[in-house]
This record gives structure tokens, C-alpha cells and sequence, in this order.
């Protein structure tokens, strides 16, 4: 959104952020992956070691990577929203109008006239 608005700086930093916690994450999960199943440890290392490792870098990094990534996509739309927002001025605009008397409704009473002048009135239109 921020290079919409013309603030490349914002665009560049907002990127690299998600860019770096993304890598990140898919870094620690293929790495992961790659150990979980795998017969390489040390010798000596206990199968409740293997799962102390794995769930430490699982819950101590790749997750939190994973939530610094939605967490900098969602700061930088917020950023994007607050500066769009300060930049829309509220505007209300009263616009006169009429109606040509073709177009304004008829009366079939008996004994009325069979139609109404032009109607007149203001309009309104807001933008936000």
C-alpha cells in the first residue's frame, strides 16, 4: 500500500521486515523438517533430547517468525490505512437540483391538474 502512496521509504521497510521474518520462518521449518525424522544426532543424544531441540526451535523461533510476519503485514496495512485516512478530507457538497415536469409524478384524481410544476429540492453528497 505504501508504494500506492508514493512512500517508498515505508514500502522498503515494511517489506524487508516481512521479507526477513518470512525467510525466517520457511528457513526454521524446512530445517525442521529435515531434522525431525532423521537418525544424524550425536551420538548419546536421547530421543527426549531430539524433542526438547525440535519443540525449542519450533516455539522459540520458527513460531515467532511466523507471528512477526502476519504481525509487520498487519502494521504496515495499518500504516497505510492511518495515512490514507489523514490525507481524505471529509467533504459534504449541497447541490441544487429540479426535476423537468416530465418527470415529476402525475395526479389522475378527477378534477386535479394532470400534472405537478417541476419539483426543486437540495441534494446531498458526502464523501468520507
Amino acid at each position: 500500500p505504501q508504494v500506492g502512496q508514493s512512500r517508498n521509504g515505508r514500502a522498503v521497510l515494511w517489506a524487508g521486515l516481512q521479507l526477513g521474518a518470512a525467510s525466517g520462518s520457511i528457513g526454521l521449518n524446512l530445517y525442521l523438517r529435515e531434522i525431525n525424522g532423521k537418525d544424524g544426532w550425536a551420538e548419546g543424544t536421547t530421543t527426549d533430547d531430539r524433542h526438547k531441540h525440535i519443540n525449542t526451535v519450533r516455539f522459540g523461533a520458527q513460531i515467532p517468525a511466523t507471528v512477526a510476519f502476519y504481525g509487520f503485514w498487519a502494521a504496515s496495512v495499518l500504516d497505510a490505512r492511518q495515512t490514507w485516512r489523514m490525507e481524505q478530507k471529509p467533504t459534504l457538497t449541497v447541490v441544487p437540483f429540479s426535476l423537468p415536469s416530465s418527470a415529476a409524478p402525475t395526479q389522475a384524481h378527477s378534477g386535479e391538474s394532470p400534472s405537478l410544476p417541476p419539483a426543486r429540492g437540495l441534494a446531498l453528497h458526502a464523501e468520507f
